[in-house]
């Protein structure tokens, strides 16, 4: 009948701070592997918790982060749109200067072209499209559009649409005349509409600018959030470092010792 083995006290303890340093060492390897000192629950639940909790505040930063940069991506798509727009009506300025020296077949030539270049700064506000939203194209049947989302809980951010096209701002194709009395009135008008496409985009790149600094927030708050939660969980390489090598000598001693009460124990029944 087989019977326990019986350790001898010495033998015992010295199996027993082997087995514990195996388990540090288990532990030390498995933080250099994964750079984490909490990894679980069991490691430290109250650091646990209060991490994982700084992680998901830091990735709903990130989330309005990114609907701030998709709205500043839309706002700058009707910038764009107005600087190329600008410059077409100062092109069709200078063809309405040029229209007051001119004769009644060079003027109606000029005209011609001056409507055609307004036409084509129409177009670039129906371009200007991102994601579904245009700021500075109205028609009828889609209507002013507004730009609304969140910068975080509870604070909103709404762009307001413009009618930035040639009725919008008053200087249609059909209002583009040459003639010897109405060319005056006609480089008002277009003064006027370059005047008005100014000021949209002093208002835009007042937004964008606002924007950015939301989203630059947003970004450092984020990494800030990360970074605390990194101080409850992630372990010092370095120091971990040297505790495994500490480990891994304790260890060896720990084999040694059991290995000479071994000695001592053949050594006691040799004198049998």
């Amino acid at each position: 009948m087989a019977t326990d083995i019986s350790l001898t006290s010495a033998s015992r303890n010295s199996l027993l701070s082997l087995q514990g340093t195996v388990d540090l060492i288990g532990r030390t390897q498995g933080r250099l592997s994964s750079g984490l000192k909490v990894a679980k629950i069991e490691d430290d639940a109250v650091n646990f918790f209060k991490a994982k909790a700084l992680n998901n505040k830091a990735d709903d930063r990130l989330s309005y982060k990114d609907n701030i940069e998709q709205g500043i991506s839309v706002i700058k798509g009707t910038l764009d749109a107005i600087e190329a727009a600008t410059d077409l009506y100062n092109l069709a300025l200078g063809l309405a200067q040029e229209a007051l020296n001119a004769n009644a077949t060079n003027a109606a030539t000029l005209q011609t072209k001056a409507r055609d270049t307004l036409a084509k700064a129409d177009q670039l506000f129906r371009d200007a499209e991102i994601n579904g939203v245009n700021l500075g194209y109205f028609n009828s049947a889609a209507g002013q559009t507004t730009l609304t989302f969140d910068l975080s809980e509870n604070n909103t951010f709404t762009a307001n649409g413009q009618n930035l096209t040639t009725v919008g701002v008053g200087a249609t194709t059909g209002s583009i005349n040459f003639g010897s009395l109405t060319v005056q009135t006609t480089i008002a008008s277009i003064e006027a509409a370059i005047s008005t496409l100014e000021t949209a985009a002093s208002t835009y790149a007042t937004d964008v600018a606002l924007l950015g600094v939301n989203s630059d927030f947003s970004t450092g708050l984020a990494n800030t959030l990360q970074e605390a939660a990194g101080k409850l969980t992630l372990a010092d390489l370095n120091e971990e470092g040297a505790n495994l090598l500490a480990l891994q000598t304790r260890q060896q001693l720990g084999i040694q010792s059991l290995g000479f009460a071994a000695d001592s124990e053949r050594s006691i029944l040799g004198l049998f």
